[in-house]
């Protein structure tokens, strides 16, 4: 089988092989089966914007199209609307840098906060700013966390980028991400001085990826600057 994007700058291939990804040829099908076939197909990062023609064929060995009963060579799946992306490649001004890397994927260059002091029930908003280093196939959830001196997590805010609007799989190479996130300090965080530890993790299996600071340290976390927790207002 193969399926493929058909638009007015040709075609763009999204999967050819046998059918399950491959593993279940249509030799082994038996009669009046039925079989679901799921795939999720990624397109390639220079598919034009556009509206494009989703298309599936079946091919005989010679790698012929085998004909419809109208006599079409493939079947139309529907429409596909491919939308432009408006990509940063340069960082806007911040506050903070870091330069940290989390694996080979992403560089955490910097951040900026709101505030440095806050109360009880009060928000702090924390703008990190990535880079992308390299195409990533999972879905990495942000953790940003507000740690008072125990280490006890006084306030956080856990999501895929933008607030999940834009997941780490859609990110290219040099691609730079602005990514907000308010912190809302807890009611029970008593005054003191508290820090920022912000990371990715696998929302499967809470697996956290591993982080490299400027001098080639290793961890699981970046700790950002400290926060001054004040009286409950």
């Amino acid at each position: 089988m193969q399926v493929w994007l058909a638009g007015e700058d040709g075609d763009v291939p999204l999967w050819k092989g046998d059918p399950v990804h491959g593993l279940y040829p249509f030799s082994k099908w038996g009669a009046g089966s039925f079989v679901r076939d799921r795939y999720a197909l990624r397109l390639p990062l220079d598919v034009p914007a556009g509206d494009a023609d989703l298309r599936l064929a079946l091919l005989d060995e010679a790698g012929r199209p085998l004909p419809l009963a109208d006599g079409a060579g493939w079947l139309s799946l529907g429409t596909l609307h491919v939308h432009a992306s408006d990509r940063m490649w340069e960082p806007p001004a911040f506050a903070h840098v870091v330069g940290a890397r989390l694996a080979d994927k992403v560089e955490l260059l910097g951040y900026s906060l709101d505030r440095t002091a806050a109360a009880p029930g009060e928000t702090l908003r924390l703008t990190l700013i990535w880079r992308c280093l390299s195409e990533m196939e999972s879905s990495w959830t942000v953790f940003t966390h507000l740690l008072d001196t125990g280490g006890q997590v006084r306030g956080q805010k856990d999501n895929p980028p933008m607030n999940g609007r834009y997941p780490t799989t859609l990110w290219v190479p040099g691609e730079v991400v602005v990514d907000e996130y308010d912190i809302v300090v807890n009611q029970d965080a008593v005054p003191g001085q508290y820090v920022i530890e912000v990371g990715m993790y696998d929302p499967q299996t809470m697996q956290r990826l591993p982080v490299f600071d400027p001098m080639g340290a290793v961890g699981d976390r970046v700790l950002l600057g400290q926060v001054q927790v004040t009286e409950d207002k």
